[in-house]
């Protein structure tokens, strides 16, 4: 080559790279000028916003200026424009906040510091540009000022980073993107046990087993990681853990809250439909329906409606002398502010009482939110529940066989019950129409007598009453007198009680007679026994002869007719036939009168008498062919038979409760749903959040300053409102949604105040990832399991948690996400990871909860007795089925910062105390796992100590020890050995024993050792 070309070549080469530093320099600074002015501008509004907009805001324009807008701050007010942009000294802000000007703001309180000062003057003089995020393009005819969150999700470009081997996906573009302008590096990849125990708890909630970690350890496959996240997806304990983190944003809670804190029995019902849902990746959009709408689907399944008791998991008052429309308004803003809270991020409560002073949510606005849940109404409903495949599998076969043994057994008893019914002889004469006003009720409701010889009570009801019947004339000789408690015929639902909760109770029968001849001279009849075919526990028929208040024939189940027999001592009427008189009192209360009621008489002899409380209609149905009777002629006799007297035989009794206690998945129970009235409440802006003090009536509706309202045409209702939610126009569903997801395999969300997106919270640290986050959730049909998915398979996310000194100055709380967070596990996960380390916890899925256990003597309330205790079984469950009463919260959940259930919780606390060390050492759960971890080694114990506390390392931290840690740990196992061989005796009292056995001191000693490793931080931490 020639020379000169050869120079020239060099010198050009030289000028390139001269070129190409300098341009990325620039570049560098000018990122670095972007985010210097995005923070001047966030600063000043700040400002603005706590210092000015008490007086020059939404609700207050004090001289007509306005500061929290920027066009009608630019506007100005009574005394001109106040803002110059790139002019601070022609500004009358400045002048205003600086004290050079006659007035000085604000006018109360602390003045301006010269900082603060000095922030609106440099930000004036930069162009007073209020804060968004300029990679966020504004919708079109928006502000481009608009607030971040509210603009709409725009799929931004993959960034171009330096150092594309360390990507594995698009989040790690984002992330390495950004590091790369701040010139840090990333961390390393965790090692393979670190992250297979990371992947357990963070996707489970639970130490991966012993077995997994040595196969993931061998596993060489290329795949094994991904094939790992698959098989954790998969799991049904996925449902629980991330139905978890749904329960907390949901305010779930298995009591009522307030004075008597009343355990809701079927809470649980909406906790398992939850758990179900997002084990089989119900896309989230339908997910989010269903919760806020499902019962208006226009094929609403069962699901469905169960869903809605999301809306049920509100605070509900059940005491006496209570403002029950004040309590309904506080349910309805409740259930207003959780789905705020849920799904779109906001605190929509602060517009309850004025408009809100940061976001754009007028009061109206609130108030249109409200009247969506201002028009439903509490319904429980009864729900099959059916046991699945898999709940099947897990019940056995010998379960299984039990039941139908059960079944069988039940089927058989109804068959020769039937025929006993049968052959009774038909003894019972009804009386013929009586004429008006022989029949008549104390407290003047209405009887009236029906065809079939029956009187329905009607019209006037009073808490007591007493019905009268008069027969003027009945055949000589009457023996007994049978009383039919019946059922509405207008309402099968209703009776035999007629108000309160439909159970009854006859406190007074009484008979008087007298001979035809002389109609007015009554006389008491002795009534010498009394039988009824059904009386609640406690209770005695006989005792209704006495008139007592509160005793008497009990019925304490509705739906289902009843009879009760009462013998004469002598017959009535022995020299001929007889005028009677029959009173039924009632004179417990609560509305607990017969609602319908029929009487007989007979004149058969004692022999005759025996088993005759039956109700007339299920004599003639036991007497029908089964091939002539109906399908609901069939439910009746088999309701009453189970009813009556399944329930008394003893062998069916305790066969159904050992049924039901081991397998809890099958039979009927209830769910808390809702229903939409069909003629709406009206709803009106509550002044001042008074709603004594009602203002401008509202409909239904939309936010237009978060998303665009489609038109409908008609009043919207629910299902609108959670059609608007999942739009993909709408800029907040999958951001929060997205940032919930990172958040809980992270620590921390992008945007760090979950519970905020407006004005009031934290910017994203990442605003173009967010943005792509939420696009992705979206385009993959809403599918939690391929959001976690992706995240979980980025190199971000595999990253060591390690501290590393330059990032501590720079960056002490990862904002930049050059590591992993390492985070203290969650109080119920706490307390599982223990019970797993020990081999106690049970793997069941779904079902009711189990009761903590309470002191002997401790009192839930003056009214409701402490819960039975749960078996072991049970309380070895995992603690999200722990029933979650929220005026007794369980201490361990407590300690370690779980919420209260009373309000939505978005994101944790975790703090770090003394107390958290002493409760793993000393609550009965820990000192159990660690019993149970210390017989199954003393019993399975090599010779070799170093083994077994390889093993013990595994089963525990999901990890081999180091050799430093296999000294220390086999000192401590022969040191405290030594010392209770010396002391058997101490050792057996350790281990709860009390006998001393052979292996009872290595035992002991094993137990210290596994105490020792069950307290130790990194057991409770995701690292």
């Amino acid at each position: 080559m020639h020379p000169f070309s050869f120079r020239f070549f060099a010198t050009a080469l030289v000028a390139i790279s001269l070129m190409a530093a300098s341009c990325a320099s620039r570049a560098e600074a000018g990122e670095a000028g972007k985010r210097a002015a995005e923070g001047l501008n966030r600063a000043a509004f700040q400002i603005l916003t706590e210092r000015c907009s008490r007086c020059h805001g939404t609700e207050k324009k004090e001289a007509g200026l306005r500061l929290d807008d920027r066009a009608e701050a630019l506007r100005g007010g009574d005394s001109g424009e106040v803002i110059v942009p790139g002019e601070s000294k022609e500004s009358l802000l400045v002048d205003y906040v600086s004290g050079t000007n006659d007035v000085v703001m604000p006018p109360e309180g602390e003045r301006l510091t010269l900082s603060e000062v000095a922030v609106l003057k440099d930000w004036i003089d930069h162009g007073a540009v209020w804060p968004a995020l300029a990679s966020v393009t504004a919708r079109p005819g928006r502000s481009t000022n608009e607030h971040w969150s509210f603009q709409r999700v725009r799929r931004p470009v993959m960034p171009e980073t330096h150092d594309p081997s360390w990507v594995r996906n698009e989040i790690d573009a984002f992330i390495l993107n950004r590091l790369e302008s701040e010139r840090i590096a990333p961390s390393p990849e965790a090692d393979r046990a670190t992250l297979i125990r990371r992947l357990s708890l963070d996707l489970l909630g639970l130490p991966p087993s012993t077995a997994a970690v040595e196969h993931f350890l061998t596993d060489t496959r290329p795949d094994a990681y991904e094939r790992l996240v698959d098989h954790l997806l998969a799991s049904p304990h996925f449902g629980e853990r991330w139905g978890r983190h749904w329960l907390d944003r949901a305010r779930y809670g298995d009591s009522s809250g307030c004075a008597e804190d009343l355990e809701l029995p079927f809470a649980w019902r909406w906790r398992d439909w939850a758990i179900e849902a997002i084990n089989s990746d119900l896309s989230f959009d339908k997910f989010t329906m269903a919760q806020i709408a499902g019962d208006l689907f226009s094929q609403a399944k069962t699901e469905d409606i169960v869903a809605t008791g999301f809306h049920r998991n509100a605070l509900s008052n059940h005491e006496g002398g209570i403002d029950l429309e004040a309590e309904r308004v506080k349910s309805v803003v409740d259930r207003t502010n959780a789905v705020g809270s849920a799904w779109l991020g906001l605190t929509l409560g602060c517009a309850e009482c004025h408009s809100h002073k940061y976001d754009p949510i007028s009061q109206q606005d609130y108030y249109r939110m409200f009247a969506f849940f201002n028009s439903i109404d509490d319904v429980d409903i009864d729900v099959p529940r059916r046991p699945n495949a898999r709940e099947l599998s897990l019940a056995g076969r010998d379960l299984v066989a039990a039941r139908l043994r059960y079944l069988a057994a039940t089927a058989a008893g109804q068959r020769e019950w039937e025929s006993t019914v049968s052959a009774l002889p038909s003894i019972w004469t009804v009386p013929e129409t009586l004429e008006s006003g022989s029949y008549r009720s104390r407290h003047h409701a209405i009887l009236n007598h029906l065809e079939d010889g029956s009187f329905q009570a009607t019209g006037r009801f009073s808490e007591k009453d007493a019905y009268l019947l008069i027969v003027p004339s009945v055949p000589a000789r009457v023996t007994a007198i049978r009383v039919e408690a019946l059922i509405d015929p207008d309402r099968n639902e209703i009776g035999p009680g007629r108000r309160g909760d439909h159970t009854a109770r006859l406190t007074l029968f009484s008979v008087q007679a007298a001979p035809v001849s002389n109609p007015l001279a009554l006389q008491p009849v002795e009534i010498a026994s009394a039988e009824a075919d059904f009386c609640a526990p406690g209770f005695s028929v006989l005792e209704s002869v006495d008139d007592c208040e509160d005793r008497g024939w009990a019925i304490d189940h509705t739906g289902v007719p009843h009879a009760a027999v009462f013998v004469a001592r002598e017959p009535i009427g022995s020299d001929g036939p007889s005028r009677i008189a029959v009173k039924l009192g009632h004179n417990f209360g609560n509305g607990s009168q017969f609602v319908r009621f029929r009487i007989a008489f007979t004149f058969a002899g004692e022999e005759q008498l025996a088993h005759q409380a039956v109700p007339e209609e299920i004599r003639t149905l036991a007497r029908m062919p089964t091939i002539a009777r109906s399908a609901e002629r069939k439910a009746v006799l088999k309701r009453y038979y189970q009813t009556v007297y399944r329930r008394q035989d003893s062998d069916l009794i305790a066969w159904n409760a050992a049924l039901i206690k081991s397998s809890r998945v099958f039979g009927a129970t209830g769910a808390q749903t809702i229903r939409e009235r069909l003629h709406p409440r009206p709803t009106f802006v509550h002044l001042r959040g008074d709603f004594r003090r009602p203002g401008a009536g509202v409909e239904p509706g939309l936010i237009a300053a978060i998303a665009p309202i489609p038109p409908v045409g008609r009043r919207i209702n629910r299902l609108d409102l959670a059609r608007w939610i999942v739009d993909p126009s709408n800029p907040l569903t999958s951001r929060v949604a997205a940032n919930d997801c990172w958040q809980h395999l992270f620590g921390f969300g992008l945007v760090r105040t979950p519970a905020d997106f407006g004005h009031q919270g934290d910017p994203p640290t990442h605003p173009e990832l967010l943005d792509w986050l939420a696009d992705e959730f979206v385009r993959s049909g809403w599918s939690r399991k391929a959001l976690i998915r992706r995240i979980v398979g980025s190199a971000t996310y595999r990253q060591i948690s390690t501290g590393r000194s330059e990032l501590h100055e720079r960056d002490p709380s990862n904002l930049l996400v050059a590591r992993q967070n390492r985070v203290r596990l969650e109080s119920e996960i706490v307390r599982d990871v223990i019970l797993a380390s020990g081999g106690l916890l049970k793997s069941q899925v779904g079902g009711p909860g189990f009761h903590i256990p309470l002191p002997d003597d401790w009192k839930l309330s003056e009214t409701v007795a402490p819960p039975p205790p749960d078996s072991p079984e049970d309380l070895h469950r995992r603690a999200l089925y722990r029933i979650d009463r929220r005026n007794l919260p369980d201490s361990i959940m407590t300690t370690f910062d779980a919420p209260e259930s009373t309000s939505a919780c978005s994101q944790r606390v975790r703090s770090n105390t003394p107390l958290q060390a002493l409760s793993l050492l000393n609550e009965p759960f820990a000192v159990e796992a660690g019993r149970a971890l210390a017989d199954a080694i003393s019993k399975n114990a090599s010779t070799d100590a170093r083994a077994t506390i390889r093993g013990l390392f595994l089963k525990a931290l999901s990890r081999p020890p180091s050799e430093t840690e296999l000294a220390t740990v086999e000192g401590l196992f022969r040191e405290v050995a030594a010392r209770y061989r010396e002391n058997p005796r101490d050792a057996a009292k350790l281990m709860g024993r009390e006998a001393v056995d052979p292996n009872v001191s290595e035992a002991a000693a094993w137990f210290v050792v596994a105490r020792t490793l069950l307290n130790l931080d990194e057991l409770i931490t995701r690292e």
